[in-house]
């Protein structure tokens, strides 16, 4: 039997999900996700019978995939709620990134213009990022972003993510600022993210998380 989701054979639930060996204990009612231990055990011959088998079209899938356009619009959203506050509290934090020196009528002297990268600003920035999706992900599977537009980060078998997975995730999305190199991984990170069958982009790869809609995990 193939990986995913089929016809509960124990009669306990709508759906309950196979790993292409065996029965687990996670079962769906009506897109609602939990966990039944007590029926991952094959049924006594003849006490249960076996659900009459189902083509790929009618069997569930697993959660059903976020829509890649709502994640971006969930990222812009995430990015705001972090930004706003901390440029109140830290106003001019990016002021004089660009130094130069002018002559004596006011023109900029192009041979003394020099980038200035505030490096302390932006790690402080990072880490404050790092620990808001990190809390929310962790946590219930959403930040506040992913709420309002109905995704929520889970395992490719419907289960929740933890702490530490939403750690891997959050540090995995480093590679996007690497120079260069992180704009390539970054547009086919996106590109995944709308064309694999589970939305999986690069850091969900890594992860091992896909973002689902919401409903379709109970969430």
């Amino acid at each position: 039997m193939s990986d995913g989701w089929h016809d509960d054979p124990f009669g306990r639930y709508a759906k309950r999900y196979h790993d292409g060996t065996n029965w687990t204990a996670y079962v769906s009612n009506g897109g609602v996700t939990e966990q039944d231990p007590l029926g991952t055990q094959p049924p006594a011959p003849g006490s249960v019978p076996m659900a009459p088998p189902v083509s790929q079209y009618e069997m569930a899938r697993g959660p059903e995939r976020g829509n890649a356009f709502l994640r971006f619009v969930a990222r812009i959203l995430d990015g705001l709620i972090v930004s706003i506050p901390f440029f109140i509290f830290f106003p001019g934090a990016w002021d004089d990134m660009l130094l130069y020196d002018t002559d004596a009528q006011g023109q900029i002297i192009t041979d003394s213009i020099e980038w200035n990268f505030p490096v302390g600003v932006f790690l402080l920035q990072l880490l404050l990022a790092a620990a808001y999706e990190i809390f929310f992900v962790g946590s219930m599977g959403r930040t506040p972003g992913k709420m309002v537009v109905g995704v929520t980060v889970v395992r490719p078998d419907g289960s929740p993510v933890d702490f530490g997975v939403a750690t891997v995730r959050y540090i995995s999305q480093v590679i996007y600022i690497i120079p260069i190199v992180g704009i390539i991984l970054f547009i086919v990170s996106a590109v995944k993210g709308f064309t694999d069958p589970k939305g999986q982009t690069i850091h969900d790869n890594i992860a091992r998380t896909m973002v689902a809609r919401s409903a379709s995990v109970g969430s």
